[in-house]
Parts: structure tokens; sequence; C-alpha cells
């Protein structure tokens, strides 16, 4: 447990919640993790969100995301840490992994009598401390896959030698339910390790394929006893991370050599976090026995050949792109490169303790020698490119030197037998100590969020929605117009049309990068309504934050204008909930229009104002928004014009900074909306937008054109809109002003309401409600994501569903008022569960006769 006790120091040495005023969190532990993990206490006692959520966006199948983030078995320990102290939870949990991960390869060399004594613990170290373990420590999901694989490979090497038969099948199918992700990473290594344990045995070519045989059964027995959480994450992978494709080419991302700046103490840092080299240090230990291990002549020159093979593949998987993407399924990482290198460092770690196994832990002066020159090559070789690495610094060498040098003297002298347990325990002192280094230097240039950034907006959102619900226990969505993060609502039971996960389906954010939100590969946040996406989205709540603000201040996520035309039906202190009284419900009868919606990008206004039209059926198309124009325009070392929208414009003294000023004296108390193109999105220039003098309340982390709503009820009230940029030029991509028909629209939603599902019972995965379809509409369109999962019955009977509007689900119904019953079943859950129930037959049959001894036993 010696990598448990030095995580907890540096823990407390770095004030982390429950010792102080920082927490563990940082980028997707606090971002996405931890919200996962307040969710799976919720599904412990709702087990529908196991299946479906309507807190993912406006719903979605949750089983992949469960299978990917939830399912491991350690996550139990959180149930003890309830509310804001979850926080604390996941420092003790990250704890107990490092500790775990440490065990496991422990277990391993000492059941494989590979190593004995404090040898064990030093090899434990090096393997739970190693860098891809420290990189990774917020993507805490993954660890299980360092703890596992030592185990797993230990029942292959059981299992090929005739024992355990199926210790191997289970614990690789507890693997890959757990984490098929990591999981699917073990296999390939798997089948590389069996390669080289078998060139170990010095077996025969009949021997070898019949334990390809055995190895090739056996692991298809575990992917059959997984299957029951495989084959339905399958089919959800195909349509999140398998719908976007990618390019497959022929090149190398980095020069090989380079990985050398990886393999020393703190090599590591936020840019290395988001787009970096593999996580590969492991140790000096580790290093130089891999080394010698290639030197030595006490394995035959087969069995170094094939591990000479195997390193080579795993070195170049680092680098070249079909390799790459063949580890990471197909897929390229977004942050977080080489994922895999977790393989790669138990590798090392293991050759290092075949290599000095037991009594053989000296080296000769040769390869003394060839040790030293190599370790020399690397630290010469980062000397010279210091400057090049942001991520190296000299003193990191400098440790790395001394640490290395340390360690090949003691394994260079040769000892009594006397002082040989001395000469260990220095051994492991001196692992410890360059192992705890590298963690001081890797994580002390990343920043972690503090316990008040955590708890002040977690605190906030857990007291409105305690409102929520004693207001309306019924279905709706909650427009959330202040956030601490995009899963919120899964972490709070509020549906707020916001998600961050690598498993959203491709079709979500598609959709609101065409209604004006924002959207991501893997993420959406609604936050840019309008009056007509909030009622047809069933919008029936909104929170917002007020003046009365705390410390540090909520984060306002858009403007407010909206609101006046809701109303306010509770507060907090430092918020206000508003009613939508146009809120149109999770389904109702729309016009064949909706089946033939276009599919246009950057035009959020004309999208949605087709969307109201479609969903009345209206057989003229009637215009709910029209284009205003600013009365004034101001242009300060800027070049000027006649138009605005998709005009570049250009500073005259490139000195001082360029100004446009706007300005518009609304004719009436109608909404004003203003759509700015991604050209204008903070991460792609930088401008500063000011509404009234002051910053525009708007994510700048936007693709698609989105909607700002500027001004409601300011008739004959100047409203002004001003863009300051410091780059040479800008353009104002679909810079449109427009005025929405309050009264058209919202009489047009009345008419939406007279005809939707009033709901009578719901859960995450079932809908029943009744709805009047008048005599000229036949379609019922929801507002939930299209998936087969879905199946919908009308007065009793089956009816087919279909896709609207490229991601919503419909479905045919005659006039009449008639019940609905809408039932979510993940696809392909069934099959699963049937192929896992017949594996684990089989295993259970196989064993019949050491079950009837056991029972004749226990008699």
């Amino acid at each position: 447990m010696c990598p448990a006790v030095i995580m907890l120091g540096y823990f407390i040495y770095r004030h982390m919640a429950p010792f102080g005023s920082q927490t563990i969190l940082t980028v997707d532990l606090g971002e996405q993790y931890v919200d996962f993990f307040r969710y799976f206490k919720h599904i412990l006692l709702h087990p529908s969100g196991f299946f479906y959520s309507f807190s993912k966006a406006i719903g979605g199948g949750m089983f992949g995301d469960v299978a990917y983030y939830l399912l491991s078995p350690f996550n139990l320990i959180l149930l003890f840490f309830p509310g804001n102290s979850i926080v604390a939870g996941i420092l003790w949990l990250t704890v107990l992994k490092y500790g775990l991960a440490g065990l496991a390869l422990g277990y391993l060399l000492k059941k494989r009598n590979l190593q004995r004594g404090v040898l064990i613990p030093a090899f434990a170290t090096s393997y739970a401390l190693m860098a891809w373990f420290v990189a990774n420590q917020l993507n805490l999901l993954w660890l299980d896959a360092a703890i596992f694989l030592p185990l797993i490979v230990l029942t292959l090497m059981n299992m090929l030698e005739g024992k355990n038969r199926y210790a191997y099948s289970l614990i690789l199918a507890l693997m890959l339910i757990i984490n098929y992700y990591m999981g699917y990473m073990i296999c390939i290594f798997l089948v590389l390790f069996f390669c080289w344990f078998e060139a170990t045995r010095h077996i025969s070519r009949q021997q070898f394929f019949k334990d390809s045989w055995l190895f090739i059964k056996r692991s298809l027995l575990a992917a059959a006893l997984g299957a029951i959480t495989l084959l339905p994450t399958a089919y959800s992978l195909l349509n999140s991370k398998g719908a976007y494709t990618q390019a497959m080419t022929t090149k190398f991302q980095f020069f090989l050599p380079k990985i050398m700046s990886k393999m020393i103490l703190g090599a590591y840092s936020f840019n290395q976090m988001s787009w970096g080299l593999p996580n590969v240090f492991v140790g000096s230990l580790a290093l130089f026995g891999t080394i010698i291990y290639f030197l030595t002549t006490r394995f035959s020159w087969q069995q170094r050949l094939v591990a000479l093979a195997i390193s080579t593949f795993l070195v170049v998987s680092m680098t070249f792109d079909p390799l790459v993407l063949f580890w990471h399924a197909f897929q390229f990482p977004v942050w977080y490169p080489c994922r895999f290198s977790f393989v790669i460092s138990f590798w090392m770690v293991f050759l290092a303790a075949v290599t000095f196994k037991n009594e053989h832990l000296t080296v000769t002066w040769w390869q003394a020698g060839v040790g030293a020159l190599l370790f020399g090559g690397i630290i010469t070789y980062n000397f010279v490119n210091i400057k090049k690495f942001g991520y190296v610094n000299s003193t990191e060498l400098y440790f790395s030197l001394a640490f290395g040098i340390a360690i090949l003297l003691l394994l260079f002298i040769q000892p009594t037998d006397r002082f040989v347990h001395l000469r260990n325990i220095l051994l492991f002192c001196t692992v410890l100590g360059e192992m705890g280094t590298n963690v001081i230097f890797s994580l002390g240039s990343i920043t972690y969020l503090s316990k008040s950034d955590y708890d002040v907006p977690a605190t906030q959102l857990a007291i409105d929605n305690r409102q929520l619900h004693e207001l309306d226990n019924g279905f709706y969505r909650v427009s959330e117009l202040y956030n601490r993060d995009r899963n919120d609502g899964l972490a709070f039971n509020m549906n707020t049309g916001s998600y961050f996960s690598s498993a959203l389906e491709k079709a979500i954010p598609d959709f609101y990068g065409k209604i004006g939100d924002l959207d991501g590969d893997n993420n959406v946040s609604y936050s840019n309504g309008t009056v007509v996406s909030d009622a047809l989205l069933n919008m029936k709540y909104a929170i917002a934050p007020t003046t009365n603000q705390t410390t540090p201040p909520l984060n306002q996520l858009t403007e407010i204008n909206n609101l006046s035309l809701y109303d306010r039906v509770g507060s907090t202190t430092h918020t206000a909930i508003f009613k939508n009284p146009y809120a149109a419900g999770i389904a109702y009868a729309a016009g064949d229009k909706i089946k033939h919606m276009p599919a246009m990008y950057d035009n959020p206004i004309a999208y949605q104002n087709e969307w109201l039209n479609a969903v009345l059926g209206n057989k003229k198309q009637r215009s709910y928004f029209k284009v205003a124009d600013f009365n004034g325009v101001r242009y300060t070392n800027s070049t000027g014009g006649n138009t605005l929208t998709n005009r570049v414009f250009s500073k005259k003294n490139q000195g001082n900074d360029g100004k446009i000023d706007l300005s518009f004296v609304p004719d009436s108390n109608d909404i004003y909306y203003l759509t700015l193109g991604a050209t204008l999105a903070s991460q792609n220039n930088n401008a500063t937008i000011s509404l009234n003098d002051q910053p525009l309340c708007q994510d700048g982390n936007f693709r698609h054109t989105v909607i700002a709503n500027v001004a409601s009820k300011n008739k004959h009230q100047q409203v002004g809109v001003s863009i300051d940029y410091t780059q040479p030029s800008i353009q104002l991509q679909n810079f449109v002003l427009y005025q929405m028909n309050n009264r058209a629209v919202t009489q047009g939603l009345k008419d939406v309401q007279k005809y939707s599902l009033h709901v009578t019972w719901f859960n995450s995965r079932k809908i029943i409600g009744t709805i009047t379809v008048p005599h000229d509409k036949h379609i019922v369109t929801t507002t939930i994501p299209y998936s087969k999962g879905w199946h919908v019955r009308v007065d009793g009977h089956r009816v087919k569903t279909f896709k609207v509007q490229q991601a919503l689900m419909a479905f045919n119904v005659k006039p009449g008022k008639h019940t609905i019953k809408m039932t979510y079943t993940p696809p392909f859950f069934y099959m699963g569960l049937l192929v896992s129930f017949l594996a684990i037959f089989w295993v259970v049959y196989q064993h019949r006769d050491s079950l009837k001894r056991l029972k004749r036993t226990r008699r």
C-alpha cells in the first residue's frame, strides 16, 4: 500500500478536501465524472435510470454511458459521501485505486515467484505510480484497468499451465463489464502477452496450437459473459462516437526519439494532458530491468526475440496513425493521448521483474555499461532539447540523473548474503523516493478546483432542485440560465437540456447546431433558447441568478430577457424560478410538414420559424420573426460599411483596438434576438461583445450560429451593442438582429398546447399519457430523440415510429382522443442478457462435478 500512502501524503500537502480548501477535481473529473458519480446514487434508487435519462441533453439511452462511467464496483464507496462531500469520497477512492494497483502487481509477482521480500513493494510502487496512472488519475474510471491487468495476466498464465480453468474468463469478463474501452485495450495486449508466454515455455508446435485454441475459447467465453453490457453498448457507440468518421492516414504523429523526453521525472504539464506525448515513465528500476532483459543470456534467444517484436510493436503503436486508431477502438482520442500506454508500463515492469527474478538482482559490468550508456543518452537528449520541451526542466533532469545513477549502482554492486537485505531495502527506498518525486513534479503544475468553486453552485442547484420538485412533480424540462457545468441535470436530477459525455449521440449536437444552441462532438448546452424553442422542447421552468450574488458568483450563461414573458413562481436568496406558460409538453400533434423540415445550419431563427409553422400545420408560411435594423453605427479605428453581416472589418491603426458601436430603439415591447456566427466565438478571435456597456453573457465556445436575447420590453429605449477587437480584422458572420412577433408566437404556442400529451405516469424509461389529435393533423411528434429502443403503443396497439427533424421521434395517430404508452429498452439488451445467461449456464455445467464434490464435502 506504499503508493496509497505516498498519494495520500501528497493530497494532504495540496490541501485537498477533506484536508483543506482545495479539491481533487480538475478537467474531466470536475466537469464530467463527479456528476456521473452523483447520478450513480440516483440510479441505485431509481433503476430505470440505468437505461434512459431525460437529463442527458433532451433525452438519451444511458446504458452505454453507465457501462463506460459507472460500473466499477469501487464506486460503491461513494455512497458513504452524501451531497457535496462526494469530492472527499473521490479523493479516498483515488487513493484506494493507487493502493489496489500496487497490490495487484505485487500479487502477480508473489504468485509467479518472480520477486520476494521488500522488492515486491518496490516493483509494485513503480507500477502503481507510473506516469500513466499519475497523469490519468483524473480519469478515475480508467484506473480499474491497471488494477485488473496483473490479475488477468496471472490467470492467463495459470490457465495455460492447466490451473484455474475459468478464472481467466471470469476476471476478463468482469473487466469488460466494468469498462469495455480499457478492457478492449487489455484484450489486444493479451494476444501479445500470450505469444511471449508461449515462447518461454519451450513447448511443441502441437501444444502451441492447443494452447491457442484454449486462449481463443476462454477469451470468447469472457466476451459472452460480458455480452449483457457489450452488445447494448456496441449499439450505443455506433450512434455516438462511431458516427463520427475518422480519416485514415499512414503518418507518424511524432518523431519517435521524442519519447525519450517522457522517460524522466515530471515530464508532464497541462498541454501534455490535452495533446502531448505518451506517458511511459515507470522509474529507473523498470527501465534498467527492461534493457538488461534483452542483454542477459539466461533467457533463450527465441523468447527475447518475441519480446523484442512485442516491444517494437508497442513503441510504434504510440505514433503510427493506423495503430493509434486500432488501440483506441478506431477513434482518435480527444485529449489524453496514447491511453493504452499503461500496458507498455506494465510490460516494462513485468520484464524487469522477470530479469531480476529473486537471486538475479545484480548486473555485470558490461550490462551496467550498456544501461548507463542508454540512460545517459536519454538525459543528454533532454538537456540538448530542453528549450523545445515545455514540460521538461533542468531540475527534473538533475533529479532523474541522480536517481538513475543511484539505482544502477545498487544493481551493480554484488553484496554478500549478509548485506543483500540491506541493499534491497536501499533499493526499495530509492524507488519510493524516485516515484514520489515524479508525483510532485508531474502534478505540481496542474490546477485544481477549489472547494468553494464546487460547493457554491452545487449547493444552489440542490436548493433550486428541491424547490422545483415542490412546485411540480410532473414531467418537464428546466432552462438552466446559470450552471456549474453541463452535467448539472445528471447530478441534480433535473432535465436541463445540457450534457457532456463521450457517448452522446451525434444527432443531438447536430440538432442543437440548427436551433442556435451550443454544440460540440460530445457536448451540448441549452443556454440560448428562444420563446419558441423553450416551448417546443417543453422547457417549462427556468432558473436564473439574481443580482444578490454568491462568492464566488454564479456562472450566468446568457442574457435573460426571455423571462419577461414568463411567470416568476419561486425564489431563493441567490436565484429566481420562472414558469413558462407556453411549454408544449413532451409530445404534441403536428402537421405533415414536420416530416420534411430542411436541415439548415447557421440560420437558427429561420429554422425555428419553420419549426413552429410545421408543428402548427400552417398551409401558408407565416413569419414569426423579422429582420430589424440598427439605427446607429459608429466605427472607432475600424473600417466602415453599409452592411454588417458577413462583412470583414479591419483596424486602421494596428497599434490600437478596433471598435464597432451599434444601437437600435425598439418600436414595441417585443423580444429582440441577435444571431452570432462562429467567427465571433471567443475561442476564434480576440473580440469582446458588450450589451448596454456590459459584457454580453454568452459562452464563447460555439461552432455554429447562436442566438443572443438582447432586448425585451424596451419600447422607445435605446439598446447598445458594441464589438471591441484586438486582432487585425474581424468578420461579423451571421450578425443579424431579429424582432419576434410576441403576440403571434404566443398565440401559436397556445394552439400547440391544446393538442399536447397530458402525462399521467412516467419514469426514466416509460411515459403514459393521453392526447387529443385534431382532424387536420395525424402526426404526434415528441421532443424525445429518435431511437430504435423506443416502443410506442396507441390505445394498446403497437405503432411504428419514425424520425423527424433528423433527430426527434414521431408516429402517426388518427384524429380523436388516445392513450399513448412509450417504453424504452436498450437495443440488444435482451439478446445480451440471453448470451450472458447461456455463458453462465455453460460454465456452471462444466463445473457440475466440482459442485457435486463440494456438496458432498459439506455434508
